[in-house]
């Protein structure tokens, strides 16, 4: 499926980085173009008389023009087990959230999230922070700078929508990137655009393990958006585990992959991978709705940065659901890890569009620090909720013989395992058990391996005691109630309450 005209930036057959090629039929919208114009002649950090500091204790007003970015760290390690927490109130103009606008008059709070909030017009806006650790002119709170990317991301909403409305079969866009360049932001934007005026559903397909997204991590995901996504959440949205919620909770389909690193098992990532996809291409012929809103596909860095060692498995994701348009993020322009060659390698062109930006605006890094700080949060929502939604998770026991755990072969167990998809059974005993997340399958207790490999996931525990001397084991479970005789699958994660 050809895009004509989608050429920001620089393109698969052409490096150039001019931006005078971009059809004007695609950006179509005042707004757009108002913001591409406010940005063009403005770099830097432009942290000025904008942001009117007052005492710690008042609200603080910020001026944000049309197509400026305020940047918020406050996943900054400093502040992180604070309980700092940040409440914005727009009081005129428009401004939104990785895709979702943010209500007039409507205070948000936010917590232990590294986030950006754009001027889609010029907007002025209250703020005010609790518990706050750090000087309010801290450049952590009062960064301002212009998202020079906006305009891509509209072209390409603006194209997408296009290829929607001219067949019945959507767009199915993977995104594909190195560290740190906005694959998921991108992802999440494109997200919350495409429910905006028509309801659409698209499909989001999560294919990296350690980025926990409507659920928690060490899983692939793939849920239909069919609603707005929670702007104060990094992950999204809720489960059907977090009780009431002011908006839609989510029933996703999830596989556990359950190890941190894919290179870990590189074949059962491949399995996991397949058999969730599989049931999407399902999902897909069954629902017309969905089929028509497309797949938007976030995949992991290390397809890109290790792009030789992965590319098989990326063209069997691309093959088993006939992608239409490949997004491809990265930090140096001039540095691709996929030159044409590989890009005609991986995808027939005639069938599938290749699309090239760059780091997108606003991008704020994130470290392997940020990175378990926001697993554990999702741990902690996941059986506790959030700031907005407390829940009490149920706290049961059970014998040893009550439990059959099995574990994927990692690297370092190659020597006890057959095959990478051969399952390990686990010993019960506090050393390997003690804070362990275990993933509950479908599968019966007594299933066989097999059966379990394919199985998909009911939910999740955390084993919080371990008592040897007893023979006994307290689980807590999101919900009230004894633990199912399914089949456990011990993970990599561990939770310290």
């Amino acid at each position: 499926m050809s895009i004509p005209g989608i050429q920001p930036g620089f393109n698969a057959d052409n490096s150039s980085k001019s931006t005078d090629n971009v059809d004007s039929n695609v950006i179509s919208t005042e707004t757009e173009q108002t913001i591409m114009d406010s940005t063009e002649n403005i770099t830097g950090n432009i942290y000025s008389d904008d942001v009117e500091l007052t005492n710690e204790e008042d609200p603080q007003y910020l001026n944000l023009s049309i197509g400026m970015q305020w940047s918020l760290h406050l996943g900054k390690q400093d502040l992180v087990g604070q309980n700092v927490k940040l409440y914005i109130t727009v009081l005129s103009g428009i401004c939104e959230i990785l895709g979702t606008e943010l209500a007039n008059d409507v205070e948000y709070c936010f917590q232990d999230w590294n986030f950006g909030v754009l001027a889609i017009e010029d907007s002025r806006i209250k703020w005010r922070v609790a518990n706050l650790m750090i000087p309010l002119n801290d450049p952590f709170l009062t960064t301002i700078t212009p998202n020079a990317t906006a305009r891509y991301i509209y072209n390409l909403h603006f194209a997408i929508e296009k290829l929607r409305y001219s067949s019945f079969m959507g767009p199915k866009m993977l995104i594909l990137g190195d560290h740190n360049t906005g694959k998921t932001s991108l992802a999440r934007t494109l997200s919350s655009y495409s429910i905006k005026n028509i309801a659409y559903q698209p499909m989001f397909i999560n294919l990296d393990p350690g980025q926990p997204i409507v659920s928690p991590p060490g899983c692939l995901m793939a849920t239909p958006i069919s609603d707005l996504i929670d702007l104060q959440s990094p992950f999204w949205n809720e489960s059907l585990t977090s009780g009431a919620t002011k908006l839609h909770s989510r029933q996703p389909l999830l596989k556990c992959f359950g190890l941190e690193n894919i290179e870990e098992n590189i074949e059962w990532y491949k399995e996991s991978a397949t058999q969730l996809l599989d049931s999407v291409v399902q999902r897909l012929i069954n629902d017309s709705l969905v089929q028509r809103s497309g797949c938007i596909i976030d995949t992991p860095s290390c397809f890109y940065e290790e792009y030789d060692k992965f590319k098989d498995i990326l063209k069997a994701i691309i093959n088993k659901l006939d992608v239409d348009v490949i997004v491809i993020l990265t930090n140096n322009n001039e540095d691709l890890s996929l030159d044409n060659e590989s890009i005609n390698e991986l995808i027939d062109t005639t069938k599938c569009t290749p699309i090239k930006l760059p780091t997108l605006s606003g991008v704020i890094p994130n470290d392997d620090a940020y990175k378990r700080l926001l697993q554990r949060l999702a741990l902690r929502d996941y059986f506790y909720g959030d700031s907005t939604t407390v829940l009490s998770p149920y706290v049961t026991s059970c014998d040893f013989t009550d439990l059959i755990i099995w574990r994927f072969p990692a690297t370092l167990d190659q020597e006890q395992a057959p095959t990478p998809l051969f399952l390990l059974p686990v010993t019960v005993d506090q050393s390997s058990l003690q804070h362990a997340i275990v993933a509950i399958s479908y599968s019966p207790k007594r299933a066989n391996p097999e059966e379990i490999v394919k199985s998909s996931i009911m939910g999740f525990a955390l084993i919080t005691e371990v008592n040897e001397k007893r023979q006994k084991c307290k689980l807590l479970l999101p919900v009230p109630g004894t633990l199912p005789k399914n089949a456990l699958v011990l993970t990599s994660y561990r939770y310290l309450e």
